[in-house]
């Protein structure tokens, strides 16, 4: 009986586990988008003060070419298993 429920939950797991996925892509897509528009569409901030403007288009920066490049890099580090070294788990001081 535990084998079905277990492979019930793995289903379950993969199937959130692609969705949270997909959402996440899609969301870096759309801050991609919403960051090159900032940047390279001076009425975007054109009614916020000198400081403000600054601060959005350095944020647009900052988004556009660190964060979304790595994003692959985070996707496949969260669908890698993780392994931990067989001594992490033990209790002796070797």
């Amino acid at each position: 009986m535990s084998g079905a429920c277990s492979a019930t939950a793995e289903g379950v797991r993969t199937v959130l586990g692609r969705l949270g996925i997909t959402l996440s892509v899609g969301a870096a897509l759309l801050a991609g988008i919403a960051s090159a528009v900032g940047i390279w569409r001076p009425e975007i901030y054109a009614r916020e003060t000198a400081s403000w403007a600054a601060q959005g288009v350095g944020q647009d920066v900052v988004t556009l070419f660190i964060v979304i490049p790595i994003a692959p890099d985070l996707t496949y580090l969260l669908l890698k298993p993780m392994r931990a070294p067989a001594r992490w788990g033990s209790t002796s001081r070797s």
